[in-house]
């Protein structure tokens, strides 16, 4: 762990009682000893409720400074990497709302080693080239992020975090961008008796590991289009939305068509005809059907405490840079490739430059 030394990590090893408020039955670890459980709890505590609410306003306040500062005017600029341009802002906009103000001027090389540079921010990335490339979509999730703005659009941008979180186009967007481009290790051991998983035993103290790039690829586990035009390989900014359907039609009419759409069902879709003069359907954020399938941070108690601040993260990110500035990609390549070096660490960085041109919108401060 990090360099602890040997001595020291048989305190760690001798931890048998599990991350849950309560330790297995079977463990004798004294409750001050509980080390993991702690550091798990203590986790969770500052990245939920009021310490959540906080990290998120100071990382908002932040990055609208670093946007400002940023030297790009209404004239259009070329730069050479879309990656190296938004990390530094969004990483060090991370550590100014985790570690305060103060640990960047004294440690102005740390955002370079931070963990987070190598699992939010790539699939920060990855969310913004998919929307940027298309502009059809890119005017879709802007309308909604826009719908979430705090202040006025003469004024510095600013987000309800709660509400920007939770519309529906922008979390389908960021649930499609971690299938497709976190690749993890899942790593567990049964402690106390062999585990049975389907018609396999695991031997107790033996290690079981399970590829979330795997279950995240399989076309069996998702929404792949009515007529399968949609295959896992490619992004498909619509692949976690269902729609709760009224009836159609009537029964006297000589075209009946009625959903076939079922409440939470992960392969629900939207009929292609409805009935005139009714409101369409509206689409709904759903990973109803999908557990153990997308499982980017995870699964079951040990999810990563840190998913939900990584979400806001990710929708902040694009919510300010984009109402800031106008990106436009230089022409390239459909699919960019992806670095394998880091597979199984977490989100995949690329594995080449996107040029683009940018520019800053008319009264963005």
């Amino acid at each position: 762990m990090f360099d602890t030394p040997k001595k020291d990590m048989r305190f760690f090893e001798a931890d048998d009682s599990g991350i849950t408020h309560d330790p297995h039955p079977q463990s004798l670890r004294s409750p001050e000893d509980r080390v993991f459980y702690l550091m798990h709890k203590a986790t969770v505590d500052c990245l939920a409720g009021s310490h959540m609410t906080i990290a998120t306003q100071k990382f908002q306040s932040a990055l609208r400074n670093r946007i400002a500062a940023v030297p790009v005017q209404s004239e259009s600029l070329e730069m050479e990497d879309l990656y190296n341009f938004l990390r530094p802002l969004v990483s060090q906009s991370t550590i100014e709302a985790m570690c305060g103000v103060s640990f960047l001027k004294s440690f102005p090389e740390f955002a370079d080693d931070f963990w987070m540079n190598s699992n939010s921010m790539p699939a920060t990335f990855w969310l913004f080239w998919n929307l940027v490339n298309d502009r059809s979509l890119l005017d879709r999730v802007t309308s909604e992020a826009e719908a979430c703005r705090t202040t006025h659009p003469t004024e510095a941008p600013s987000f309800d975090t709660v509400k920007l979180c939770n519309q529906p186009l922008l979390q389908s967007c960021y649930a499609e961008t971690l299938r497709m481009y976190v690749a993890v290790y899942i790593i567990r051991k049964p402690v106390y008796e062999d585990a049975q998983v389907l018609d396999y035993t695991v031997p107790k103290d033996s290690m079981m590991v399970v590829s979330s790039a795997m279950a995240h690829m399989d076309k069996h586990n998702w929404n792949t289009g009515m007529l399968e035009e949609r295959p896992v390989e490619n992004f498909w900014a619509e692949r976690f939305l269902t729609y709760r359907s009224e009836t159609t039609r009537s029964s006297s009419s000589s075209s009946i068509v009625k959903s076939q759409i079922k409440e939470g069902n992960p392969k629900d879709f939207l009929p292609s005809t409805i009935a005139p003069h009714s409101k369409p359907p509206e689409p709904r954020y759903s990973l109803n059907g999908y557990n153990g399938a997308w499982i980017p941070f995870g699964g079951g108690i040990h999810q990563c405490p840190g998913r939900h601040w990584v979400k806001s993260q990710m929708l902040l990110s694009f919510a300010l840079v984009n109402a800031a500035f106008d990106i436009e990609l230089a022409p390239g390549p459909a699919k960019l490739k992806v670095d394998m070096g880091k597979y199984g660490l977490g989100a995949l960085q690329p594995a080449e430059k996107v040029a683009f041109k940018i520019k800053r919108k008319r009264n963005c401060a």
